[in-house]
């Protein structure tokens, strides 16, 4: 359960500050299939870096699981974040030379997992992901949609609760978009709660609540279909 309130966020100082998010209240029960959406610098990236743990606030509150986030010093901050929290990002940021497998283990080798474990939850992550057969290759043999698919696997591979994306299929074509957005509704299905920040109005309709973000604020937060 993520539950946010009255956060404040800005960047700069003096005449160069700039309000990020201003005064944003929010609940993400367990289970959620949630789209971001808003204009470049509306907000909507540095509210999905504070959901994960990777950007401080000025005011406010945020709670996962219960847990004060603003009151976690940095070690606690990032076990919180290695257990709870998986990330997908637009370029995908694999490690190019290494096998496919060994950028599915990647977040596991920061926690105490050991190595035998590390390989067989990332391949049942790479076999979720229909990726299976290409442990052994190298990450720069694959197409973008296995690349982003990749991606995808090392985020679920330690079995977080929730899964942030951040414009996953920004560098993708329109049919493989389509895929991964079936991919990411299916891992919600199993129960996964998924946060997407998109510009796309088609990515964004394929989960069931939109949130939209102007000037920092949250202007429309509903389920889709209805605005």
């Amino acid at each position: 359960m993520i539950r946010v309130s009255h956060l404040f966020k800005s960047y700069g100082t003096g005449e160069n500050k700039f309000q990020a998010l201003a005064d944003v209240n929010l609940d993400i029960p367990d289970g959620s299939f949630v789209a971001v959406q808003g204009k470049s610098g509306a907000g909507k990236s540095t509210l999905l870096h504070i959901l994960g743990c990777l950007d401080d606030f000025e005011k406010g509150e945020y709670f996962l699981d219960d847990v004060n986030v603003k009151n976690l010093k940095d070690g606690k901050l990032a076990k919180l974040r290695n257990q709870k929290l998986g990330f997908v990002l637009q370029d995908f940021s694999l490690i190019n030379h290494k096998s496919v497998l060994f950028n599915a283990m990647l977040p596991m080798f920061f926690n105490t997992t050991p190595l035998k474990e590390m390989k067989q939850k990332a391949r049942n992550a790479l076999k979720t992901v229909g990726l299976a057969e290409q442990e052994n290759k190298t990450a720069s043999q694959l197409s973008g949609g296995q690349r982003q698919r990749v991606a995808i696997a090392r985020a679920i591979a330690g079995n977080p609760s929730i899964l942030l994306a951040d414009e996953p299929t920004g560098a993708l074509d329109t049919g493989t978009s389509k895929q991964i957005m079936e991919l990411f509704s299916k891992l919600n299905r199993q129960g996964l709660t998924v946060i997407v920040v998109t510009h796309d109005d088609t990515v964004a309709g394929c989960c069931n609540r939109k949130i939209i973000i102007q000037d920092g604020k949250i202007i429309r937060d509903s389920p889709n279909g209805e605005g």
